[in-house]
């Protein structure tokens, strides 16, 4: 039985793609709840409210969103665009639910998409005082 089980690892193992993050400094989050200090560094700072999400292949989602609150940029409030985040083991994006708002940082791109990809820091970064 022990040979069975261990060929069966061995094989799963060997065949599965590996999807585990290595370590806490590869962990990366695009939607924030608060607003750390960190983000205003970008071009653009918005808060918005999700529309609808979609997982594609390839680890990406695809999210509507709605701005909400412009902090920092071009965009308007009442903009609507999609915004690309992974989903692999390493993004700590929360399970994103229509009508929830956060915050988010970065670019748009000349097809209209917003990237932005940041360290994951965790609860201890400090909020924003633009809230």
């Amino acid at each position: 039985m022990r040979i069975f089980v261990f060929f069966l690892c061995a094989y799963f193992g060997a065949v599965l793609p590996a999807e585990a993050c290595l370590d806490l400094s590869s962990e990366k989050l695009t939607f924030f709840k608060e607003l750390p200090e960190s983000l205003l560094e970008k071009e653009i700072v918005v808060k918005v409210r999700v529309l609808s999400t979609k997982v594609g292949g390839d680890n990406l989602r695809m999210t509507k969103v709605k701005v909400i609150q412009s902090l920092k940029g071009s965009s308007e409030i009442g903009e609507v665009f999609f915004v690309s985040s992974g989903t692999s083991s390493c993004n700590r994006d929360p399970i994103l639910i229509r009508g929830e708002t956060y915050y988010l940082s970065g670019t748009i791109s000349d097809k209209g998409v917003f990237t932005g990809v940041w360290p994951s820091k965790g609860p201890s970064e400090p909020k924003s005082s633009l809230e």
